[in-house]
């Protein structure tokens, strides 16, 4: 899928429009953290007074920002991509090796996805928060859950054109 094809807001589906509206958060959660970057650096350095618990919102936020990008980038193929072996490989070699890197990620997500709901469920129930803050850990593992979710679903997704694309060239 081409990335003008997936910013088209005819042509998008309910997933397509949920990832674009992770990765707008994440843009936003991306952004607030740089103003509070610029403002805990101009309070350090002018006033001797730095802002009290960047640190924490920024370790925070940078999980949100990069698991709410994370579907987003792999459903517009922003991921890098090494493609040493194509032409010796070929259609049928690429095919396969997409096929087995898929079922691979989609296992391994699907066990991100169980350990993060459990880590969850822990957090909520042990009262885990931040260091300075107190911020509740709970609802940033639901945040990982759903970035890794959202990912999970994309890369289901790319298995099925995969297969049916394979389906296709053989009929």
């Amino acid at each position: 899928m081409e990335t003008s094809e997936f910013e088209s807001a005819g042509r998008a589906n309910w997933l397509d429009r949920l990832i674009w509206f992770a990765a707008l958060a994440s843009g936003v959660v991306l952004f607030a953290v740089m103003l509070l970057v610029a403002t805990d650096v101009g309070l350090r350095y002018v006033l001797n007074a730095p802002f009290f618990g960047a640190q924490d919102l920024i370790e925070v936020s940078m999980v949100v920002v990069a698991l709410l990008a994370m579907a987003y980038c792999a459903r517009t193929n922003g991921h890098i991509a090494v493609d040493v072996f194509d032409r010796a490989l070929g259609v049928t070699g690429r095919r396969v090796g997409n096929f087995v890197n898929q079922i691979v990620s989609i296992a391994l997500l699907a066990l991100l996805v169980l350990s993060a709901i459990h880590k969850s469920r822990d957090a909520f129930t042990y009262s885990e928060a931040t260091n300075l803050l107190g911020i509740p850990l709970g609802y940033l593992y639901v945040v990982i859950v759903v970035g890794f979710l959202l990912q999970l679903l994309v890369v289901l997704g790319d298995l099925m054109q995969n297969v049916k694309g394979t389906a296709q060239d053989e009929a």
